[in-house]
């Protein structure tokens, strides 16, 4: 999504936050037992170009991906129906 520094890995939670990190951010990450996950992602309405990448399969335990009134093309990654928790897209 115009940008090819994005990391996809297991890790992308900060394991010592420890807390959601909120409405205000875009990225909300739920901790439980020292292991973090990101659960949301809300990347509406910044204008984001390109394509939706297929590394996002590796977020597993995702719920939420909101990317509306955006700039995208092309079609959506098949790896979007791996996402079992994925439940509002």
């Amino acid at each position: 999504m115009g940008s090819n520094d994005r990391n996809f890995d297991a890790g992308s939670c900060n394991v010592s936050d420890k807390v959601d990190l909120g409405a205000e951010k875009n990225i909300t990450c739920t901790c439980q037992n020292d292991t973090c996950h990101v659960t949301h992602i809300d990347l509406e309405a910044n204008q984001f170009s390109g394509q939706v990448p297929p590394e996002i399969e590796k977020l597993v335990n995702l719920r939420t991906l909101r990317l509306f009134y955006n700039r995208l093309t092309g079609d959506l990654p098949v790896q979007l129906a791996e996402l079992k928790n994925l439940t509002d897209l």
